[in-house]
Order: C-alpha cells, then sequence, then structure tokens
C-alpha cells in the first residue's frame, strides 16, 4: 500500500508533563505507583485509506539502572543528584495499565481513523528500591510512531 500523506502530532513536538507532587505514604512497596497522569498524544492521519494502517508508539529513555525493571531513571539534580528522590522511578504505561518497555514497539491500534486519533499512555511514578527517599523527580522520554 502507498500513501501520499504521512501522520503528523497535533501540538507541541516538545512537552513538559508535570506530575502532581505525592507524599512518601503513597507508596507500599516496589512496584507501587503513584501520580498516575494521563497524556494524550494525538496525531492527525489525513489519509484516505487510514483505516488499514497498523499503528505502533515506540518510546527511548535512559532506564533507571537500580532495577531490571522498565523504569525510567530518575535525572533530577543532574550528574550529582543534588536533591534527586532515592528509590522513586518514572513509569510509562498504556492507557489500559500494561508499563510500555523502553525500546520496545507497542501495537497501540489495528486501525485508526481518517482524520484526528487520540493515543494516551499514562506517565507516573513507581517505587523502584525498598526506602524510597523524598526529593525531585525527572526524566526524559521520546516516543516514535510508526505505521504501514
Amino acid at each position: 500500500m502507498s500513501i501520499a500523506n504521512t501522520c503528523t502530532l497535533i501540538g507541541p513536538a516538545n512537552r513538559v508533563i508535570t506530575l502532581p507532587t505525592v507524599p512518601l505514604s503513597a507508596f507500599s512497596g516496589i512496584g507501587s505507583k503513584a501520580g498516575q497522569t494521563l497524556v494524550n498524544l494525538a496525531v492527525n492521519c489525513p489519509v484516505a485509506n487510514a483505516a488499514a494502517l497498523n499503528f505502533q508508539l515506540l518510546y527511548s529513555g535512559a532506564l533507571d539502572g537500580t532495577t531490571t525493571l522498565p523504569y525510567l531513571w530518575n535525572s533530577a539534580g543532574g550528574r550529582f543528584g543534588v536533591n534527586r528522590a532515592a528509590g522513586v522511578s518514572i513509569v510509562i504505561m498504556s492507557a489500559s495499565g500494561g508499563v510500555l518497555k523502553s525500546g520496545e514497539a507497542v501495537q497501540i491500534a489495528s486501525s485508526v481513523a481518517n482524520g484526528v486519533n487520540g493515543i494516551d499512555v499514562v506517565v507516573g511514578y513507581i517505587q523502584s528500591a525498598s526506602s524510597p527517599t523524598v526529593g525531585d523527580v525527572q526524566g526524559v522520554a521520546t516516543f516514535s510512531f510508526t505505521y504501514n
């Protein structure tokens, strides 16, 4: 199939997602989540045969090296981690709650509509160590869409 037009992201390409401030008591153990925030990555696909598109989402980002789980590294405070929360990472999930892994494409739709399509992901904090501490949390992720 040949597609003359491409899908484009609606809104700014670079976005800052601010998660709510949460108390340490929001966490109950490794893997517990808090501050989950819905993020809409809307795309416009102006193609007559959009329904046939197989749409995938891929994100990449530095992973938290303290765990084998696919959590984003808390990069707050730069190289020295000034005021960085320990034992807290960032998790990116599908709208249904499945954890997305950096570098792995996930099929998010087997078809899309001609026009605007909303693609939701959930971003939040996740406890990544047994004794988290208070502090700042920050991470960077790059999202890519593929379709054919």
